[in-house]
């Protein structure tokens, strides 16, 4: 698997700030929802490309017995041991990337957001990955998981050039990419004369390709939530979607 972005100490610490107006609020209550509705079991969970762990936060307050954090990179892993201290050893991190884990823990819920899985460039590794995810679902456990469509790649590839402000600083987010591939450039720059840059690019994938590898990983759809967005060009594309899908084999 490609080993990116690069996720260093500089970004960890920031991640937070950035990504603060996003949709957790919109996914913590997509959770509860998904949760109820399908009776799954408040034990033990596994937060796929945990980050500083947000997510991983909202499981443990929902009363899931213990979350593991799953992530590559040991800087946000760092970020996520510190938010979550005061749940003690309820909440653990393992340090491996999405394609190339197994575990001998069994998980009642395997969850992935932020459109984590786009980062996995090539497909078979994504097979890999939700492989994986099988074999460490109990029978009857289900994993919860986003991704960006193709739609949403293509469309924010020609998005303008962005500015944030950050603690001390400047953030900016320049968009490009070709073809299914979307690449975000951040670079960052502070009062104090410090800077630190990331490169992030995701892989866009159609609910067929994601529907077929869940086939393939015996592991069955059970039900998929399709989310809108307007872009630059002032209309509606489809750009994110939610799959939940429960190993009953």
């Amino acid at each position: 698997m490609q080993q990116q972005p690069n996720y260093n100490k500089d970004f960890a610490k920031v991640y937070d700030e950035l990504m603060s107006g996003t949709k957790y609020e919109r996914w913590e209550s997509l959770l509860k929802d998904l949760i109820k509705k399908n009776s799954i079991k408040k034990g033990i969970a596994l937060d796929i490309a945990c980050g500083t762990g947000a997510i991983s936060k909202m499981l443990l307050d929902m009363g899931f017995s213990r979350v593991y954090g799953l992530d590559m990179s040991a800087d946000m892993l760092v970020q996520a041991q510190e938010k979550l201290k005061p749940y003690g050893d309820r909440f653990q991190v393992i340090h491996r990337d999405m394609a190339n884990f197994s575990q001998p823990q069994q998980y009642d819920l395997v969850v992935s957001f932020y459109d984590s899985i786009n980062y996995v460039l090539n497909p078979e590794d994504v097979q890999k990955m939700i492989g994986n995810v099988r074999n460490c679902l109990n029978l009857g456990g289900h994993f919860i998981f986003d991704m960006n469509t193709k739609e949403h790649v293509w469309m924010s590839q020609k998005n303008p050039e962005r500015e944030f402000k950050i603690n001390g600083g400047i953030a900016k987010f320049k968009f490009s990419g070709t073809e299914d591939i979307w690449q975000l450039d951040i670079e960052a720059k502070y009062e104090n004369g410090r800077s630190f840059r990331e490169t992030h690019l995701e892989r866009g994938y159609s609910s067929e390709e994601i529907g077929k590898m869940l086939r393939e990983a015996n592991l069955n759809l059970v039900e998929l939530i399709s989310e809108n967005k307007v872009y630059w060009d002032k209309k509606e594309h489809l750009s994110r979607q939610y799959y939940v899908a429960r190993k009953d084999l």
